[in-house]
């Protein structure tokens, strides 16, 4: 977002919080920067976000996998020293 979009919907909200009406310029003001501000900015979905984390997710099992593994073979030779 741009500083002049920023500077018009500060201008155009304060304006209408000091009276309790909006005129038609101020409005119109308001909604074109919330508009180009909109337009400019990217949004995230939830899609999106599960095929960025897809990869993550995936290292993630192969840890658990590792380090339970490990945790089994820890075991396994701790009760070897008692048998």
């Amino acid at each position: 977002m741009k500083w002049q979009q920023l500077h018009l919907i500060h201008t155009g909200l304060f304006a209408s919080w000091k009276r309790p009406f909006l005129t038609r310029s101020k409005l119109r003001v308001w909604t074109e920067a919330m508009r180009a501000a909109i337009e400019e900015s990217e949004l995230v979905t939830k899609k999106d976000l599960q095929i960025e984390l897809a990869p993550i997710k995936a290292d993630l099992n192969l840890l658990k996998w590792m380090m339970g593994a490990l945790i089994a073979i820890a075991i396994a030779n701790f009760s070897k020293q008692f048998l």
